[in-house]
């Protein structure tokens, strides 16, 4: 399938909602310059990270460039990165509309939404089912743990966390080992009416290692 025929797609009435038959629809982690090398002429790094690749000698290593394009709730579970992340919000459907919820955690709020067993294969992956409800004013939305979340763990988040609304044309900066959910929304509306997309790209790196002889 094209993009823009998957793009189409997600703006049909042939699409309810973000699932399909029941599991949810969501183009992830795409390497998309891999696959399509005009974008990686196209698709610049943020202002933030650029010049540190230019450097000579480099500053940083960058890791990966992931593309994230989904309609509206689809949803990148409570997560950690072994990498700085410079998520920007590249495209939409609709500037006005379509935005991503961005929930972030600091590294020490592991012991509250981590894995208890550290040997399960996603153990960078939270077990908490979190989901949105929009909030009165519109534009913002309120995080609602699922009933079975242990007390301890909802009290953490409450004080610990923070969100944002990132629309189209923004950067957030998620440091490395902070654990963030990422969800594709609507703005201004209680429930989705309609179909459309929101195209995120993660620029993932780390500083760069020195030559030991250098050290």
């Amino acid at each position: 399938m094209l993009l823009g025929q998957y793009l189409d797609w997600i703006e049909s009435e042939q699409l309810s909602g973000s699932k399909v038959a029941g599991r949810q629809l969501y183009l992830a982690q795409w390497r998309a310059s891999d696959d399509i090398p005009a974008l990686a002429e196209l698709v610049q790094p943020p202002p933030l990270l650029a010049p540190l690749l230019r450097n000579d000698p480099v500053t940083v290593d960058l890791y990966q460039t992931s593309f994230f394009i989904g309609p509206a709730g689809a949803v990148t579970p409570l997560h950690y990165d072994p990498y700085f992340n410079l998520y920007q919000v590249y495209a939409s459907s609709d500037p006005n509309r379509y935005a991503k919820h961005i929930f972030l955690l600091p590294p020490d709020a592991r012991e509250f939404v981590g894995r208890a067993d550290g040997q399960h294969t996603l153990r960078n992956t939270s077990p908490i089912d979190l989901s949105l409800k929009p909030s009165p004013n519109g534009d913002d939305f309120v995080l609602v743990p699922e009933p079975s979340t242990p007390s301890h763990s909802v009290e953490a988040m409450l004080q610990l966390g923070c969100s944002c609304v990132l629309r189209e044309g923004e950067t957030l900066f998620i440091p490395k080992g902070w654990w963030h959910r990422v969800e594709n929304v609507i703005l201004g509306e209680e429930l989705p009416s309609d179909s459309g997309w929101t195209a995120g790209i993660g620029w993932w790196w780390l500083p760069h290692e020195k030559d030991s002889r250098n050290l």
